[in-house]
């Protein structure tokens, strides 16, 4: 028996990666008691994912045992069929004389006892053999995993080929085989006990037929997964125990490659006055030779930054992708108004992993310096002449010259009389109770148009008003600071 263990020689982090290995009996007799181990290189975890092929059938088991660094499959167990009473050997062809020589055994595949004292045999050519009275080794209340012979008087099995039949007590048929010609002193055994994988074998006639019949193959697949920080170079170690010996075998080497993200947030420092757009750019490159997976991005601006605009997928400032490739960039365009004088800044963090446990976090940052920029604040307005008992329309120009922009503009008017009042104002808001006309903000190079009546408080008056002068103090904030 040997064993031969074939892995892929170059696996990404995070991939589901197939393993093979081959049990081949190179022996000239059928081999039994069948255990292989595979131990797990450095890193890697097993999937849950696992099959075995052999000439019998399939089966998707998994390992009967699995211990930390350890998968164990009992490919004797795995491989014998859980059907019941079957026929399990047949000698149609003994050597020599076949009259009371041709034998049949039975073998229990199941998992409890059964009785076939009532069973009986029936070949193609309607000959019945009763099983209680042609015992010749075993016992009717069969056990699981036990044999049974029968002998046959006189000569019923056909040399040429024939199909033998089993019935229970009922009449009702359990299992059936079929032979073409027969080879003289073989027998026509399934390998394993109770398989559908027959031939013509030396004669085992009461005991096992082996589990894995000369020249055959059991393949065994499962499937490993590298994690995060998997070093290269190590192998898959299978160990293979049998009846008469073992064999083990290493893997060749595994190249293991694993994804590596680099992030800029670029510019990193920005110069940028109160009002002003600061426009980032953000990429996320894999540098590594293989895919990153499950990438998470996260940007965070500061309170006194007002988001304009993000490309990101979704439009969100925290974004995913399912996997980077390797030499692959992504590039996200994010715009941010300027509302604050200080500690202005853009955090970028970005991080991948196989699952809920990051292989890799990483970050960039960008800063916000404050540049002071002065504004120059004009404005004029025309005369305020009021008629006798009337009033007359003011027309106010602000206008602001300076590469500074005003913020919050209000012009207080100071020294109005009693006499006095302010209606009908447009292009502003005015406050009575502290006789304040606001405009809201003021960009560099820009202008501001407002007009208001001014007149006697009331119209029934009409006697000489007071005359005298009105002073105009302006409020305003000048890229975060008071003027």
């Amino acid at each position: 028996m040997t064993v031969n263990s074939i892995a892929p020689t170059s696996v990404n982090v995070c991939d589901s990666n197939g393993f093979v290995v081959y049990v081949n009996n190179t022996g000239t007799t059928p081999e039994k008691d069948i255990l292989l181990n595979v131990t797990i290189p450095l890193g890697f975890s097993y999937d849950g994912y696992s099959g075995i092929y052999f000439q019998g059938g399939d089966r998707n088991d998994g390992p009967t045992n699995e211990s930390g660094k350890h998968l164990e499959w009992n490919l004797t167990e795995i491989m014998t069929p859980e059907m019941g009473v079957v026929i399990n050997e047949l000698l149609p062809n003994p050597a020599g004389t076949d009259s009371g020589n041709e034998r049949i055994e039975l073998y229990n595949a199941g998992t409890s006892t059964v009785n076939v004292k009532e069973w009986y045999l029936r070949d193609i050519g309607n000959n019945n053999i009763p099983i209680a009275s042609n015992v010749l080794s075993g016992n009717v209340k069969m056990d699981p995993r036990s044999y049974l012979v029968i002998r046959i008087n006189g000569s019923v099995l056909n040399n040429p080929g024939d199909t033998v039949i089993l019935f229970n007590g009922n009449g009702t048929q359990e299992d059936y085989v079929t032979y073409g010609a027969s080879v003289e002193a073989q027998s026509w055994a399934c390998v394993p006990d109770g398989s559908r994988h027959w031939g013509w074998r030396s004669s085992t006639l009461g005991g096992t037929n082996g589990d894995l019949a000369p020249g055959d193959q059991i393949r065994v697949e499962f499937n490993l997964t590298a994690g995060c920080g998997t070093p290269s170079g190590n192998k898959v170690k299978v160990d293979l125990a049998y009846f008469e010996g073992s064999d083990s075998q290493l893997s060749s080497s595994i190249q293991v490659n694993e994804g590596f993200l680099e992030v800029t947030n670029s510019p990193d420092i920005f110069e940028a006055g109160m009002g002003d757009s600061v426009n980032w750019t953000i990429t996320v490159e894999n540098i590594g030779p293989g895919p990153a997976y499950n990438v998470r991005v996260n940007d965070t601006i500061s309170s006194d930054l007002t988001l304009l605009s993000i490309d990101s997928p979704g439009g969100d400032m925290n974004w995913s992708y399912d996997a980077i490739d390797p030499g692959e960039v992504k590039t996200i365009r994010i715009s941010a108004n300027a509302t604050i004088c200080e500690d202005l800044r853009n955090d970028v963090n970005a991080s991948w992993g196989c699952s809920d446990t990051p292989c890799q976090k990483v970050g960039a940052n960008s800063l916000v310096n404050f540049v002071q920029r002065y504004p120059d604040l004009n404005y004029t307005l025309t005369p305020i002449i009021v008629p006798y008992c009337g009033k007359t329309s003011v027309f106010f120009n602000v206008s602001n010259s300076g590469p500074g922009g005003i913020f919050d503009l209000e012009l207080q008017f100071s020294g109005i009389s009693a006499d006095y009042a302010v209606s009908d104002v447009s292009g502003a808001v005015y406050h009575l109770g502290n006789e304040t006309f606001s405009l809201g903000g003021i960009p560099s190079k820009s202008w501001k148009n407002f007009t208001f009546d001014f007149g006697v408080a009331c119209g029934d008056r009409c006697s000489k008003e007071a005359a005298g002068n009105i002073t105009i103090y302006p409020h305003y904030y000048r890229g975060g600071v008071q003027g």
